[in-house]
């Protein structure tokens, strides 16, 4: 598992991008859930995903089956499926690969009942990853989980970007 954040924009979902990519591209018969922390978010996601496959050059690239706006099939049997975080994003589904963009800013009221509902199921996979990303929003479910990895008590891997450490970027 791993932590991305920042305190401003790093272009974190961009590589976090590349890499649902490359295990799309990799791996067969998995599922890929990308939850933004709004609907548009996601599309957006996919979009830059559709985007860098494109690029790819030929014999790297799975064939694309359903290509819509909110899922993109492979003939690899990779799923890549797009969609809001809400309460139960992904119920009934086998989750190989979860990515959470902007988890510090899902709503309270869901996401206590997002965690317990996904978080069980992908821990109990001996393949599953979950990539979160997000800029700091107070203390909430993100910090916790971001705290609990700096201190050990998680699987995750924290990594932290801060503002100073963008190319670019000024006190001003």
């Amino acid at each position: 598992h791993r932590f991305y954040t920042n305190d401003i924009l790093s272009h974190n979902t961009t590589m976090s991008s590349f890499f649902i990519l490359w295990y799309t591209c990799f791996n067969i018969d998995r599922n890929c859930i990308v939850l933004g922390n709004i609907q548009k978010t996601a599309f957006e996601i996919l979009t830059k995903l559709e985007i860098s496959y494109r690029e790819l050059p030929f014999l790297f690239k799975p064939g694309i089956i359903i290509n819509n706006r909110g899922e993109m099939t492979f003939d690899n049997g990779v799923r890549l499926i797009g969609k809001a975080t809400t309460a139960k994003p992904a119920l009934g589904m086998t989750v190989h690969l979860l990515y959470l963009d902007e988890f510090a800013h899902v709503p309270e009221n869901i996401v206590e009942s997002f965690w317990t509902t996904t978080y069980p199921t992908i821990s109990s996979s001996k393949v599953s990853k979950i990539v979160i990303t997000s800029t700091f929003n107070g203390t909430n479910k993100f910090w916790k989980l971001y705290t609990a990895a700096e201190k050990g008590k998680n699987s995750f891997n924290p990594i932290r970007v801060d503002w100073w450490e963008v190319e670019g970027r000024d006190e001003a």
